[in-house]
């Protein structure tokens, strides 16, 4: 769980690594962070869900590369 007003303020705060055992996100936990703006976690996951809702930009950390297909054996 990230409570309420955890990272509230964190005015430079411009990106956070969620593990995919986050199961809640108080609404107010990043009040504040404006310049906050991607989410790196793990896909369908609650992080995945927080990101959509909030409006933040989600980005898969289990598949880091963009320019590969998964299972390429490169």
């Amino acid at each position: 769980t990230i409570h309420n007003w955890t990272f509230a303020c964190c005015e430079n705060l411009q990106s956070i690594v969620m593990l995919p055992n986050i199961t809640k996100i108080s609404e107010t936990s990043f009040d504040g962070c404006t310049k906050l703006t991607t989410i790196y976690g793990i896909s369908e996951t609650y992080p995945e869900i927080f990101a959509n809702k909030k409006g933040y930009q989600f980005i898969d950390i289990n598949e880091p590369f963009t320019d590969v297909v998964y299972g390429d054996w490169f």
